[in-house]
Parts: C-alpha cells; structure tokens; sequence
C-alpha cells in the first residue's frame, strides 16, 4: 500500500486524517510535532506523499522540506494551513510543494488531491 506521512499538531484533525486515507487504501504515519515528523522520515521506506501542516509546532517547514527532499526527492507534497496563502508565500516558496489547501477543506476530500498528484 502507498505510504502518506501525516504531519499535523491538532490530534483531531490528525485522527480523522489518518481514518479517512486508511480507508482509501493508504498506509498512513502521523506526526504531531517537529522531532516526530523528523523520526517518521527515517522510518518510512518511500512515502508517496507528505500532508504537511504549515504551522506545526518546532517545525520549520523550509527546513522539513530540505530534509524530505534529501532523503525522497520524488515525494509529492501538499501543504495545508489556515493562513491564507499570501501569508505563506512570504515565509515559505510555494513551488518547493505540488499543492496547497487552505484550511478548513473537506476531509474526505484529501484521498482525492493525493491520487490526483500522480
């Protein structure tokens, strides 16, 4: 099964997240935090994609993506957050991501962004 790395600070969201891919087949690793998000990497062999939460708590996404990139260099990203994307933007190059959602989306609609990516 294909591999999602889940990276997000909110266990509600994260839960639901993680039932909803599950149920669609994926294998799903989550992460609250920066050192979990850093220890999933090295333990999963090849995620199809990352679901990136912008502001994880000790997360720098530059940082995050440079180490991704490293170590999966054909990994599709998509980066979610509640700041509108203007915001982002200023803090982190959006091209270094293949999709970003801004928060709140549909749950049930995350499967389908990652599928579509490939």
């Amino acid at each position: 099964m294909p591999a999602v790395l889940l990276v997000e600070d909110d266990p509600q969201v994260l839960s639901t997240f993680a039932e909803i891919l599950s149920a669609s087949g994926f294998t799903v690793y989550g992460a609250s935090d920066a050192p979990s998000a850093l220890d999933a990497l090295e333990n999963i062999e090849e995620p199809v994609c990352v679901v990136l939460d912008f502001a994880v708590d000790g997360l720098d996404p530059e940082q995050f993506l440079t180490r991704l990139r490293i170590k999966f260099p054909d990994v599709k990203v998509i980066l979610s957050s509640g700041y509108p994307e203007s915001i982002i933007k200023m803090e982190l190059d959006l091209d270094q991501v293949d999709k970003f959602i801004p928060k709140p989306f549909n749950p049930a609609d995350l499967a389908g962004y990652i599928t579509a990516l490939y």
